[in-house]
């Protein structure tokens, strides 16, 4: 469903999760770390409701859609991931340095007739697996991430957080996010990345964060680390911290992610990386 729209790499490090069972809330940027990828200014992102029962049927239809485009030689690339907690659904990723840069890459699939046929034929295959779909554009907002260089095609996991603000309300989002800046300081290993919604629905109030995962026990690390930030603070910064985010945040909601080559478009991988990205 994403074909249409643009599908160029998400390839930068992405990164998550603040507010949530420990805790945690965004910081602000820090250095990335050196030879690492850094996250687009703009990210694109499909979300593909799969019907139940239907994942392995959809993962066939999606791998069609990888072999078809690197038949094509198709500049385009994307990241695949399918949820392991919530509904049954996936997310497809592409980033980008601009709007216009996104309308070139869908530019370049349409005007190969062949390619763009072949496409919508796998497409009327894939929307049968579907029970809905969505699209959105973020923005990258590297005031509020931290520490948010990494080796993307190493991560196999993501968690991802989005949340719902409350109208008027940006200035106690960034006196949160300054805190918490503050106090994972002393914490290198952390790191996520901000995104606000430009367009798609709620697109004035909403915000993700993402947070990449070598295993799912760098997940148990990141809980001791939320604990012992919180317990560092005092009862007078605890109560600046739910004063805030009771001001600004309406409602959150983290999801797990894992990473399935087989729903991903990245050659480059492939090479250097063979036997999880090749393994198609």
């Amino acid at each position: 469903m994403r074909k249409q729209m643009g599908s160029v790499v998400l390839y930068f490090a992405v990164a998550v999760l603040a507010v949530g069972s420990s805790g945690r809330a965004p910081a602000q940027a820090a250095a990335p770390a050196a030879g690492s990828d850094q996250p687009p200014k703009i990210l694109f992102i499909v979300n593909e409701e799969v019907k139940t029962g239907k994942g392995g049927a959809h993962e066939k239809t999606e791998k069609q859609f990888a072999a078809t485009l690197k038949a094509a030689k198709s500049p385009v690339r994307y990241l695949g991931m399918e949820a392991i907690t919530g509904r049954p659904f996936a997310l497809f990723l592409s980033g980008f340095d601009s709007i216009a840069e996104l309308e070139k890459a869908n530019e370049s699939m349409h005007k190969n007739p062949v390619l763009s046929a072949t496409l919508d034929k796998i497409n009327l295959a894939d929307g049968d697996l579907l029970s809905g779909a969505t699209t959105s554009i973020y923005m990258f907002d590297p005031e509020t991430s931290f520490h948010t260089g990494t080796h993307l095609s190493e991560m196999r996991y993501f968690e991802i957080t989005l949340f719902t603000l409350k109208p008027g309300h940006t200035k106690e989002w960034k006196e949160l996010a300054s805190i918490y800046s503050k106090a994972f300081e002393a914490y290198p290993e952390m790191q996520w990345a901000v995104f606000d919604k430009l367009y798609g629905v709620d697109s004035d109030r909403r915000v993700i964060m993402i947070q990449p995962w070598k295993s799912l026990a760098d997940v148990d690390q990141e809980i001791k680390d939320g604990d012992a930030v919180d317990k560092a603070f005092t009862a007078e910064e605890q109560k600046k911290i739910h004063e805030l985010s009771d001001a600004c945040i309406a409602s959150s909601e983290a999801e797990i992610f894992a990473v399935n080559p087989k729903l991903s478009y990245e050659p480059e991988w492939e090479k250097t990386e063979p036997k999880f990205w090749g393994g198609k």
